[in-house]
């Protein structure tokens, strides 16, 4: 791929009328909806959404705003309900809405479940190690 090839994002910003206008995001893990099909293979067309996790907000986004021109424009979902911080935070979506959460603290890692339509982030378990990212596997059909 050469450099004519690719369109640059442009700086993140949420949009004007969201709840976060003006503020600047801190995005420290993505993921998409429908990344792949239910074979594992790459999706052969189903509509996906880019999610991410701002740190500073503890908040869920997504990428573009409803009615925003371009990429780079955010809009807030809503609060997670987690502290996360950059490096300790992972976040992975399965399909199209079972997405798992990572949360590194002093003794260990957290796993959450993320509502998409809310955002709220509910505890399933703790590992014993320091996670700085987490991937999910679709189950075999």
């Amino acid at each position: 791929m050469c450099s004519s090839d690719l369109t640059a994002d442009g700086t993140f910003a949420y949009g004007p009328t969201d709840a976060n206008a003006g503020r600047n995001p801190n995005l420290v893990a993505a993921a998409y909806t429908n990344s792949f099909n239910d074979t594992g293979k790459a999706n052969s067309g189903q509509p996906t959404t880019l999610y991410s996790v701002d740190a500073d907000l503890d908040a869920l986004i997504t990428h573009p705003a409803a009615g925003g021109p371009t990429f780079n424009t955010l809009q807030t979902v809503g609060a997670l309900g987690v502290d996360v911080m950059a490096g300790k935070t992972g976040f992975d979506i399965a399909g199209a809405n079972t997405a798992l959460l990572s949360s590194a603290g002093a003794s260990g890692t957290t796993l959450y479940t993320v509502d998409l339509t809310t955002a709220k982030a509910t505890a399933k378990g703790n590992l014993n190690v320091m996670l700085g990212s987490v991937a999910l596997k679709l189950a075999t059909p």
